[in-house]
């Protein structure tokens, strides 16, 4: 890091290069793989409610998974760099993944041999209607699936774009196709076909089937439409790729310009902070909104609306960023999340109206949508840092790292958010809580998740990677590849 504390200012001649088109093709297919992703937010639920499956068997092949995910993030990372160091591209890897995941997930919210119309009438006559062995597969196979998409996905937009506000603009493009495909997964159930407006294994059929469809639609455009990458992403000087090619062929020098990586670990520190406090609160919003505030029928509606202003956001942080560090952006981001918890232990069961809960939804996904849009440019900037500090890229590898986090994190603290509020003595099926219950509860949603945004925003201000720095680093590896 001492080389950025050198850096001497200088002017950017590198101008931005991506259109609005490019930006667009490159989203598109985040759109389905969201919309196939959002179930698994309530898979549990329909396992335990339809499937005849315990919470605590749900649990333990949640917790393979992540296991599974310490394995397979690396490893994709690593070969997919790799493959894009001999072949200049990514997209084998994005394909596969895309239809790896339309064939997973639809053997796993449509379970092979089940009788949808039977289950749905809730009588479970002889165990399980679905094998664990059955869900184990198609579940770690999901997995995978989103793995190989998601990883080579990441790297291949910041091989796109080269300056600063190009990364900004086409995260921020992958952002809010990803909300867009939220806002899709919930307008399924609100359809005048269906009797009511749950989840249920009817409503999972007919939206994996369109969704999947869209995906295959989107990737096709997507392949075809998007270049594999930018010319000047390339270190073309031989030396260099012979250099590289020895490096990425040694597998511990690679961990090791990771972990002498400082503005990556303290990117690391402020994201696995960030997100140990969301999966706090989003571990037990459901039960603060339904069984503490009694609001449980405004559940739905106060996400989709949060959704649909959230992708209405999109622009105003891109737009922000061009004017404010990235660190300074999602500093700002994470004061309105820390606000949002807080505000969330101000409202009172009786006395909290619909439009305050809504509120409360808005300031946190307006400050989430910032992290999914800003993380991942900064994080290209760093790895940016990394190419000409060592010679060498290792894209991929990076953005792996950064896809574990986020999946381990955020379920991290919500097995540790209910995990303490069951042990505070909270009862979701009570029409009223003791007051042990509301501290567990209130410690859960405000307290730990407002500590660890707050010490997460103190963290991501002290990375030392900036507008100015990453412009000086960026003209000084076009410099590389014009040999």
């Amino acid at each position: 890091m001492s080389e950025l504390l050198t850096i001497k200012d200088s002017k950017n001649q590198s101008g931005q290069s991506l259109s609005v088109f490019d930006c667009c093709y490159y989203s598109l297919p985040k759109i389905g793989i969201v919309w196939l992703w959002a179930p698994t937010a309530i898979l549990q639920g329909i396992y335990a409610k339809y499937y005849g499956f315990s919470l605590l068997m749900l649990a333990s092949i949640i917790l393979l998974a992540r296991f599974f995910d310490v394995l397979t993030d690396p490893l994709i990372g690593y070969l997919s760099d790799r493959y894009q160091r001999r072949t200049g591209t990514r997209k084998p890897f994005i394909l596969l993944g895309c239809l790896l995941f339309v064939i997973s997930s639809y053997f796993l919210y449509v379970p092979f041999g089940v009788d949808t119309t039977s289950i749905m009438s809730g009588n479970i006559s002889d165990g399980q209607a679905v094998s664990t062995t059955y869900f184990i597969t198609w579940f770690l196979l999901f997995y995978l699936a989103f793995t190989l998409f998601d990883i080579p996905h990441y790297a291949w937009g910041s091989e796109l774009a080269e300056n600063g506000r190009d990364k900004s603009k086409i995260y921020s493009f992958r952002a809010g196709a990803g909300y867009l495909g939220l806002v899709l997964f919930y307008s399924i159930p609100l359809l005048p076909i269906f009797d009511s407006n749950d989840i249920t294994p009817k409503t999972l059929e007919l939206s994996t089937i369109t969704a999947s469809l869209l995906l295959i639609l989107f990737l096709f455009i997507s392949i075809v439409r998007t270049p594999s990458n930018s010319c000047k992403t390339m270190l073309s000087d031989h030396s260099l790729q012979n250099s590289q090619q020895r490096l990425m062929n040694n597998k511990f020098g690679l961990l090791r310009c990771i972990l002498t990586n400082k503005p990556f670990l303290l990117f690391l520190g402020f994201y696995v902070l960030s997100g140990l406090g969301f999966g706090l609160w989003y571990g037990v919003i459901f039960l603060y909104v339904d069984s503490y505030l009694d609001m449980g029928e405004q559940f739905s509606s106060m996400f989709m609306l949060s959704f649909i202003l959230g992708i209405a956001a999109t622009p105003i942080w891109y737009k922000l960023s061009h004017f404010l560090d990235k660190k300074i952006v999602l500093a700002i981001a994470m004061i309105l999340i820390t606000g949002s918890y807080i505000y969330s232990g101000t409202l009172l069961p009786g006395e909290t109206s619909v439009g305050q809960l809504i509120f409360m939804k808005v300031m946190n996904t307006f400050g989430y949508v910032c992290i999914a849009s800003i993380s991942p440019a900064l994080l290209s900037e760093i790895v940016d840092y990394s190419s000409w500090k060592h010679h060498h890229q290792n894209t991929a590898l990076y953005f792996s790292v950064y896809s574990f986090i986020s999946k381990a994190n955020v379920a991290i603290g919500m097995a540790l958010g209910l995990a303490i509020v069951g042990w505070y003595g909270y009862d979701a099926t009570a029409s009223s809580q003791g007051a042990e219950a509301t501290n567990g509860l209130m410690l859960v949603m405000v307290w730990l998740p407002a500590s660890l945004a707050s010490i997460s925003l103190v963290v991501i201000v002290l990375n030392p990677i900036n507008a100015r720095r990453h412009q000086i680093i960026r003209r000084r590896l076009d410099s590389l590849s014009s040999y």
